[in-house]
């Protein structure tokens, strides 16, 4: 399978109506690195989540992926949003959907399941309806469920914004583990706490611009903007 890194914006803009949402940004993500897409309310963090995905769609500027344009590697890609979008039934079902659209075989799909439940730590809730569960329980399930579809980049748009500290912590500690396991992953965040502690390279986006694209720890040790060593000043 043919590599998809780096991902490149080349003087990327996007309007609704007439309001340009961002501006003229330029950037390039690279594999090996967990990237977080870092900013205030507002900023354009999710719009551009949008178009990394594919989504939405820029008709100024270009996105490419190795050289290629989304419609090449659309199905290597994943996407989960802030508020969980699950199936009306049992934990069980929600993630078996998902397995009935892999190769997996037939006889092989209760196997694949049960080995999914465990590995998220949702077996004991396996039977129960989704609309019983935590809002940690529910984000577990939705990753899991995403995961069954094998994608090799795993974007998560501010995926902590209705968890508790506990769940927040869990939640990071799973996008780690993915990660180690050699999954790219790109999330948005307005936290600069849990981008310090997850974070590998932070894009920093302010008013629909791209402000900064640096290595994490560089970026909270040596920030070379006053803007970003203010904003870090107030929080760390």
């Amino acid at each position: 399978m043919s590599e998809i890194f780096p991902l490149k914006f080349s003087k990327v803009n996007y309007q609704v109506n007439g309001k340009r949402l961002i501006k003229d940004v330029s950037f390039e993500i690279l594999k090996n690195k967990r990237t977080a897409i870092l900013g205030p309310n507002g900023s354009g963090k999710t719009t551009i989540m949008l178009l990394i995905h594919g989504l939405i769609k820029t008709k100024d500027g270009l996105i490419s992926w190795n050289g290629r344009d989304h419609q090449a590697i659309k199905k290597r890609l994943a996407m989960i949003f802030d508020k969980p979008i699950l199936l009306k039934r049992s934990v069980r079902e929600n993630i078996n959907f998902f397995v009935k659209r892999t190769k997996v075989q037939r006889k092989k799909r209760l196997f694949v399941c049960n080995q999914i439940l465990k590995k998220f730590d949702l077996n004991l809730l396996a039977n129960q309806p989704v609309q019983s569960l935590s809002a940690g329980e529910k984000q577990r399930l939705v990753i899991a469920r995403t995961l069954t579809l094998n994608p090799k980049v795993l974007l998560l748009d501010e995926p902590s914004s209705n968890l508790d500290p506990e769940n927040t912590l869990e939640l990071e500690r799973i996008i780690k583990n993915i990660s180690k396991q050699g999954m790219k992953i790109i999330f948005s965040t307005n936290d600069i706490l849990q981008a310090k502690r997850i974070a590998q390279h932070i894009l920093f986006l302010s008013n629909g611009k791209l402000i900064e694209s640096l290595d994490a720890k560089t970026f909270f040790q040596k920030p070379r903007f006053k803007k970003i060593e203010k904003l870090l000043r107030g929080v760390l």
